[in-house]
């Protein structure tokens, strides 16, 4: 139902099957939203969270929803991959090298279903990106994936000119002086 899915490649399926694959979307689209509230992200992203978040449940949410996690970021679908990536910036604290490289897999995924044109997936996308650079630059020193990662994300979100991206990217050589 991802990306594969969409657009030109939807056509080419049979119209029993176009219309059983886009009726499933919404269904994908509600699961994404469950596992962003189950997540916490929901309160944290709240002006004043309803309950204080245990640390210790959302690192054991990331730990047992790290292959559901997985699944929704191939979706391609740009709502659920919102939800994702949502979801993935605020469980970065708990471990930021594989959060970082899934939200990665997100952002490659979901070009297909348009996210990177999207304003809220770039503002979360660049808030992510801008969080990890200043709490985990060892990381892109460390780790050549990241850094991989690092400049795949940042290139999708400048090349349909995002100007938070923009000035993300001019930014950078700052960061590593």
């Amino acid at each position: 139902i991802g990306a594969q899915y969409e657009g030109p490649e939807l056509a080419k399926l049979p119209p029993e099957l176009q219309e059983r694959v886009k009726s499933l979307h919404p269904l994908v689209d509600a699961v994404a939203s469950q596992v962003y509230i189950a997540s916490g992200a929901l309160d944290l992203n709240q002006s004043k969270p309803v309950v204080a978040l245990d640390t210790d449940r959302r690192k054991r949410f990331l730990r047992e929803a790290g292959t559901l996690l997985d699944i929704l970021a191939t979706v391609g679908v740009a709502r659920v991959a919102y939800h994702v990536a949502e979801t993935l910036e605020s469980l970065l604290e708990f471990d930021p090298a594989n959060v970082f490289l899934r939200i990665c897999n997100v952002v490659v995924n979901a070009q297909q279903g348009g996210f990177q044109f999207e304003r809220l997936a770039a503002d979360v996308i660049v808030r992510t990106v801008e969080r990890f650079l200043s709490e985990y630059p060892f990381l892109l020193r460390e780790n050549p994936a990241c850094r991989s990662a690092l400049v795949e994300v940042l290139d999708t979100f400048v090349r349909v000119g995002w100007p938070a991206a923009w000035r993300l990217t001019y930014r950078l050589d700052e960061r590593f002086r």
